[in-house]
């Protein structure tokens, strides 16, 4: 009996001491495999990551997948920043140029010009023009009761200011007669008919004022009839027109001139229309084909 309880009192504190040993758990249970048999369990090295033996590991993947994030987010926010920009500039196309173009776009009335005038900037004009051209045809005036008067040019300034100096045709009804002549004028002098070119109705006027020297203020008066072939420019007799011009627009007008300090009437001429119009800033030079022509004798502007 004394035995038997012993035995008994032996294999009950065993299985005591049994009971109190902990359980491993399945993570420990492999790591303490791996390190007994001295072989790596690949399939294990979750595990071990995650029971922290291989904690590095673990940070790394994590700032990748951070990494991953911040970029993706990057994206997303150019992305987005690229629709606004679209987005607002399709606004200001549809919203804003109109306004601007039509402050850059505008209409005057006015009793003795008609046309166009055309400068750099509207809102803030600079003195670029440096020459002007265009061509159109001599139309042919009404004979009315009493005197009337009518003039096509071009020219520079005189839009936005008092310096204007131009070139172009006349066509009145004078005494009961259609007259035609053609002149230049830099104000505030007087026209100046060019006398030795008769013109008539239906020809083709060419007609171009060019800036040759910028320092000197030297300009190149040009205007030619292309149906009879004459021509006529400063150049001919080698004197170039000295004038200080404002140069802030280049100007196609048809104009009810003003005889006597009065404005006269206005001759009935039709209608005028000027083709081939161009003007150039800062001495880029237009075509100067009237200047070449052989019979003017004229001088290129260096």
């Amino acid at each position: 009996m004394l035995a038997r309880a012993l035995l008994k009192t032996e294999k009950t504190a065993h299985s005591h001491q049994l009971a109190r040993k902990p359980r491993l758990r399945p993570c420990e249970l492999i790591i303490e495999l791996a390190l007994k048999y001295g072989s790596a369990i690949s399939l294990c090295e979750t595990t071990l990551e995650l029971a922290g033996v291989y904690p590095e590991r673990s940070r790394r993947q994590v700032n990748m997948r951070n990494g991953q994030k911040q970029r993706i987010r990057e994206i997303l926010l150019i992305a987005l920043g690229i629709a606004l920009l679209l987005f607002s500039l399709v606004v200001v196309d549809i919203f804003a140029m109109p306004y601007f173009q039509s402050l850059q776009t505008q209409t005057f009335v006015s009793l003795d010009w008609a046309g166009y005038a055309v400068s750099a900037n509207n809102l803030s004009p600079q003195p670029t023009v440096d020459a002007v051209s265009g061509s159109w045809t001599v139309p042919k005036v009404a004979i009315s009761d009493s005197d009337s008067f009518s003039a096509a040019w071009i020219g520079i300034g005189g839009a936005l200011d008092t310096t204007l100096i131009q070139v172009g045709s006349e066509q009145d009804s004078l005494l009961g007669q259609a007259v035609y002549s053609i002149w230049y004028e830099a104000l505030p002098g007087i026209a100046v008919t060019i006398q030795n070119i008769t013109i008539s109705p239906g020809d083709q006027l060419s007609a171009s004022i060019i800036l040759v020297n910028a320092s000197t203020r030297s300009w190149q008066i040009g205007i030619a009839d292309d149906t009879s072939g004459a021509c006529f420019t400063q150049n001919c007799d080698e004197q170039n027109l000295t004038y200080n011009s404002s140069r802030l627009t280049a100007d196609w007008i048809v104009e009810r001139p003003t005889v006597n300090n009065k404005q006269a009437a206005l001759a009935d001429f039709g209608t005028v229309t000027f083709k081939s119009v161009s003007a150039n800033r800062r001495q880029n030079r237009i075509s100067k084909h009237i200047l070449r022509r052989p019979y003017c004798h004229a001088k290129q502007p260096k």
